[in-house]
């Protein structure tokens, strides 16, 4: 499989926003859910796995972004079974982060909240300042998305031997 090279860090980052999510919602129907409401294309990762190894399988990652210059929104499972990602944030169910990597960059928040509120299987979306909570530190690591996302390798032609009548 061919991989993508482009890493994303904390530094690439200045601006990062957080919102957790309340919901029963397994994390590709949740996903599907949020796809529909904003208008969005979130894409599965490879599972996100903590440097304390607290889940074996990990907990499921999405990404989208429209365009180069927009934000970047990821989608995490804070839960995997009985195992919780940051401790801080075990009563909640998952997390969307939204990376700028311009100060500048204007986007209205409010319109995706309104949005997520919208949808019934959504009990609760909350603001977070992950600087007041311990353990965030999961959520900065760098994220090399050359080990999460696999692109298919191009597919191989096969010519064929073409014989000339005569």
């Amino acid at each position: 499989m061919a991989k993508k090279n482009k890493v994303l860090s904390e530094t690439e980052s200045p601006v990062t926003m957080h919102w957790a999510i309340t919901s029963q919602l397994t994390p590709h129907r949740l996903a599907y859910r949020i796809n529909q409401e904003c208008d969005w294309a979130l894409k599965r990762l490879k599972n996100l796995i903590a440097e304390s190894k607290v889940s074996k399988n990990g907990f499921a990652l999405y990404h989208y972004q429209q365009f180069e210059n927009h934000p970047e929104f990821y989608l995490i499972a804070l839960q995997e079974d009985k195992n919780t990602l940051v401790k801080g944030l075990k009563k909640f169910d998952y997390l969307i982060q939204v990376r700028m990597r311009d100060e500048g960059i204007r986007w209205n928040s409010m319109a995706m909240l309104n949005a997520i509120r919208g949808t019934e299987e959504i009990l609760g979306i909350f603001e977070i300042n992950v600087d007041i909570i311990k353990d965030t530190d999961v959520l900065f690591f760098d994220i090399h998305l050359d080990k999460l996302v696999e692109e298919p390798e191009p597919k191989k032609t096969i010519k064929k031997k073409v014989e000339k009548e005569g």
